[in-house]
């Protein structure tokens, strides 16, 4: 057992998760303020020069727009009060596996993240399903769009709908089950180490391993991506010192510079945050199960599930 490798990583991804929550809550903000500024005013402007039918079409997507501004603002709340009931469990279990006296606030912590742990499991399939509804039986929305402007290019509704029906079978399905086994897996270690950390007789490492491997697999998720966008921010800022022609003209290097940036710190941010969970977790329960199964702290309360 390694207790410096556990105190060092517990500071690190803590370090990394306040960070992510100042980065997310900023930038989120924009970004509501952003579609609030479509919603309200966007469609509005973009409707100048259109005929009838067309200004109908855009008035139409107001209100969605204004939904998904709420929706998204409520998500990113919620998302910044998760990282900090995550942070609080991860400080208590760091305390636990070196063999402090187990915190009681632990149960609290262990159902309260379960709980919204389900809830983004959930979450996804209802969205998976509202999406397959909408195009399904939306295509009145789409062929309103097909119809009313030139965005599918004399493409017919029904191809367009078939199109995004296979993109939706060929990446959305497979995404949502593997997030639903992602979280799945965090769930189990969530439960294990902490009935560990309050007492129960129960072996940490399977859980620990399960969830390192599914960490493994985002590493190289998310190590790609970070590639990904390193080529595309070099080729969006190379292209703001092309010379712009009479058809188009170059992006400002003001613009593509911060985003650029932005996008590549939050891969190298998420990329640490999953090395440094799947550390943890793995020295957490390496910690956990060299201890003897009857030694437990004399203040650490029982091990009972209260959502069992």
């Amino acid at each position: 057992m390694n207790t410096e490798t556990i105190a060092r990583t517990t500071r690190q991804l803590i370090g990394g998760l306040t960070a992510y929550q100042i980065l997310q809550g900023f930038f989120g903000g924009l970004a509501v303020l952003a579609l609030l500024f479509v919603g309200v005013m966007g469609v509005g402007v973009g409707g100048l020069g259109l005929d009838a039918s067309e200004r109908a079409v855009l008035g139409a997507l107001t209100v969605p727009f204004l939904l998904l501004a709420v929706a998204y603002a409520a998500l990113f709340i919620l998302s910044l009060l998760v990282i900090g009931w995550a942070k609080g469990w991860h400080a208590r279990i760091r305390d636990a596996a070196l063999g402090a006296p187990a915190d009681p606030h632990l149960q609290v912590l262990r159902g309260t993240l379960g709980r919204w742990i389900t809830f983004y499991q959930w979450l996804s399939v209802v969205t998976l399903a509202l999406v397959l509804l909408a195009v399904l039986g939306g295509g009145t929305l789409i062929s309103a769009i097909a119809g009313a402007s030139d965005l599918t290019n004399g493409v017919s509704s029904g191809l367009v709908t078939f199109f995004v029906l296979i993109a939706i079978l060929l990446f959305a399905v497979p995404s949502v089950i593997l997030n639903w086994l992602i979280l799945a897996s965090i769930r189990r270690y969530l439960n294990a180490a902490t009935d560990r950390a309050l007492g129960a007789p129960v072996a940490v490492m399977p859980a620990a391993t399960t969830v390192g491997n599914w960490f493994v697999f985002l590493l190289v998720l998310v190590g790609l991506g970070l590639v990904s966008q390193l080529f595309g921010s070099l080729a969006g800022i190379a292209g703001s010192f092309l010379p712009s022609t009479s058809d188009s003209e170059s992006v400002p290097l003001l613009v593509t510079l911060p985003s650029a940036v932005f996008s590549v710190l939050m891969y190298v941010l998420q990329f640490l945050l999953v090395l440094w969970s799947r550390t943890l977790a793995l020295n957490v329960a390496a910690a956990f199960d060299a201890r003897p199964q009857a030694e437990v702290p004399m203040d650490a309360p029982t091990g009972l599930r209260l959502d069992k």
